[in-house]
C-alpha cells in the first residue's frame, strides 16, 4: 500500500519530488511503527488471553478435582457396605480344612516329563 501511495505520488508530481520523499519516508516510519505497535499490542494480549484462559482451566479443573474430592469422602463415610466390611468381626468364622483339587505338579514329575519328551524326539 504504501509503496503505490509512493509511486503515484511521485509520478504525479515531480517538481516537489524533495518534499514527496520527506513525506512519503515519514509516511512510511508512521505506518510501520503503527503497525510494529499493534503486533506488540496483538502479542501482548494474546499473552494476556492466554494466561486468563489457562488460569480459569486451571481454577475449573482444581474446582472438579475439589469437588469430586469431598463427594468420594462423603461418600466413603456413609457408605454402609465399607462400614460393614470394615466393622467385621472375624472371630465368627468357622474354620475349615482346605484341599487342592488341582495340585501342581513337583519337581520330579515335571523332569520325567522333559526327559520323556526329550527322549522321543
Amino acid at each position: 500500500m504504501v509503496d503505490r501511495l509512493k509511486m503515484a505520488l511521485l509520478s504525479h508530481s515531480c517538481s516537489h519530488s524533495l518534499r514527496l520523499n520527506i513525506y512519503i519516508s515519514s509516511l512510511e516510519h508512521y505506518v510501520r511503527s503503527c503497525l510494529s505497535s499493534l503486533t506488540f499490542a496483538h502479542r501482548f494480549l494474546s499473552i494476556q488471553i492466554t494466561t486468563a484462559l489457562r488460569t480459569r482451566f486451571v481454577n475449573d479443573i482444581y474446582s472438579v478435582i475439589l469437588s469430586d474430592s469431598s463427594r468420594l469422602s462423603r461418600m466413603s463415610d456413609n457408605n454402609p457396605v465399607k462400614n460393614d466390611v470394615q466393622n467385621f468381626d472375624r472371630k465368627c468364622l468357622k474354620k475349615t480344612n482346605t484341599a487342592e483339587k488341582n495340585t501342581l505338579p513337583t519337581k520330579e514329575d515335571i523332569e520325567q516329563e522333559k526327559k520323556a519328551t526329550q527322549g522321543s524326539k
